[in-house]
């Protein structure tokens, strides 16, 4: 159980760090991690790992395998989050949930070179690509080239684990037609599917 005397880190989070992510994303995307650590209030453990070109999960896992903290999550490194994205979750992480969900700003870009198009921030989903539960809960990325992390958080959502929705948006999610992971859906449209199905003995009724 974690507790304000609790020693190390409570919460591992990983970069995947992709060669083909627009330069100044990725560089926001570590500066913003790196501020809202030293602002946590709670010791937090950064890991930065290199992606896996076309096998998102070997990379996932990996990242997921670094360090020892209770909770676990990453960070996309072509999104950023917000000065007080630890900080906001200190209390709700003394509870000792099995998830904390944060909430994200929704940003679109056409494209993600130098000359990408902005358009206006909505306030996005609150269960999507920041996912902070107990390492306990970790499901084997290894088996998905892409649909692990979609696998991750419909196991989270119907397991019946106590979770935590935050009010506040606090990442900022860059939604570009030129994500690596948007081939990978077309090539394996029936991994989403299949790791329901894998899933399924696993939740609750």
């Amino acid at each position: 159980m974690l507790t304000e005397a609790t020693v190390g880190p409570w919460l591992d989070v990983h970069i995947l760090t992709m060669p083909e992510t627009n330069l100044q994303w990725q560089n926001e995307c570590l500066e913003s991690v790196t501020r809202a650590i030293s602002h946590a209030g709670f010791p937090v453990a950064l890991h930065l790992c290199p992606g896996y070109k076309g096998h998102i999960g070997i990379a996932r896992a990996h990242g997921y395998s670094l360090g020892q903290a209770p909770y676990i999550c990453q960070v996309d490194d072509d999104d950023y989050v917000t000065v007080d994205a630890f900080s906001s979750m200190r209390e709700a992480l003394l509870a000792n949930p099995d998830v904390i969900f944060p909430r994200e700003w929704s940003i679109l870009y056409e494209n993600s070179n130098g000359t990408v198009i902005e358009h206006p921030k909505e306030l996005g989903r609150q269960r999507h690509s920041m996912k902070v539960f107990l390492r306990k809960h970790l499901i084997d990325f290894k088996n998905w080239i892409w649909a692990g992390d979609p696998a991750q958080l419909h196991y989270l959502e119907h397991a019946g684990l106590t979770m935590i929705d935050l009010p506040n948006p606090t990442y900022g999610y860059r939604n570009h037609r030129t994500s690596m992971s948007n081939p990978l859906r077309l090539a394996y449209p029936q991994e989403l599917a299949l790791a329901r199905k894998m899933l399924a003995p696993l939740l609750r009724p």
